[in-house]
């Protein structure tokens, strides 16, 4: 917001085609999200705990994840929402953390993923229920 606040004030300024407000606007509106995925790249590349596996046993009722860390049990029920996007799903514990599984788990198994995505569709259909 601010790249974008001294970006559009070096460029209302007539003084001077180019000038410093446009100079950090440019750096923050375009550089910052490429420094930011860089930053993230390279947390990623140096933390060998995000690169170990995990395994998820899914349930009618709910789902278990074992990790490095260690097993967590998830109810259903207390999912705030379940997405399906082209290349996983998201499975919402809270409106901004999920736990992402890739398709690409499924792939050469169509049948699994069709009957992962019907427990999926129960999950839904067991959130309703709950509110109700």
């Amino acid at each position: 917001m601010l790249g974008l606040l001294f970006l559009i004030s070096g460029i209302l300024n007539y003084d001077s085609v180019i000038n410093l407000a446009t100079i950090l606007g440019a750096l923050f509106v375009f550089f910052q999200p490429v420094i930011l995925l860089v930053n993230v790249n390279r947390m990623y590349n140096n933390d060998a705990m995000l690169k170990k596996s995990f395994k998820y046993s899914f349930y009618k009722y709910h789902y278990i994840i074992d990790s490095f860390g260690g097993t967590s049990r998830i109810e259903c029920k207390n999912l705030v929402k379940i997405t399906e996007l082209k290349f996983s799903f998201l499975l919402y514990i809270s409106p901004k953390l999920f736990h992402m599984v890739p398709k690409r788990v499924f792939d050469g198994k169509e049948d699994d993923l069709e009957k992962f995505r019907q427990l999926m569709n129960e999950y839904r259909g067991h959130k309703l229920q709950s509110k109700v």
